[in-house]
């Protein structure tokens, strides 16, 4: 997950290592496939093939599995210790992909890393906040320490599943389309 939570799951210099692993293998598959066809169909070669071919596919999803991973453990580390601003709420804004509303919350505060004025985007959320927010006029952000362009939004205000995502932090209201 990034700034923007498009990430959700995966991505990075580690998931594109693993899929030109799985494309490497699944170039093998086919090689040993072409081979074992011409050897009159046999075991060896077929076996490869299907080796190959599994391995192609499990590479590239163990990978992005543990890029996921490590995504959530520094999300939860920045929650934890970031540094934390109480941003005022600025709007609620509301984008559809794939035919699902998204909404995400816009505040608006002092980055306490760079100490200038900032724009907090919270990660996209299915079910509209706006319910839980007409009392509050404040969330409060942690921002990550080595990287103050991110944050962790704290959505403890809101029941049920809390939404998961890299904040981003920007000098410049975001437009949405």
């Amino acid at each position: 997950m990034d700034g923007s939570s498009s990430t959700t799951a995966g991505g990075g210099i580690g998931c594109g290592a693993g899929v030109l692993l799985g494309l490497i293998f699944l170039g093998a598959a086919i090689a040993l496939f072409i081979m074992g066809v011409n050897r009159g169909g046999s075991a060896a070669f077929l076996g490869g093939a299907a080796a190959c071919v599994i391995l192609a596919i499990a590479i590239p999803v163990s990978v992005a599995v543990r890029q996921g991973k490590a995504d959530e453990d520094a999300i939860a580390a920045v929650a934890a210790s970031g540094a934390r601003v109480e941003a005022q709420i600025v709007d609620v804004r509301n984008s559809t992909s794939n035919r699902a509303a998204l909404y995400r919350i816009i505040a608006q505060g002092k980055n306490p890393v760079t100490g200038e004025l900032q724009y907090f985007v919270g990660p996209s959320i299915r079910r509209d906040p706006s319910w839980h927010l007409r009392e509050r006029k404040t969330v409060f952000v942690a921002v990550d320490r080595s990287d103050p362009s991110r944050g962790v939004m704290d959505f403890s205000f809101m029941p049920g599943e809390k939404p998961a995502g890299w904040t981003s932090c920007t000098q410049a209201l975001p437009t949405f389309h």
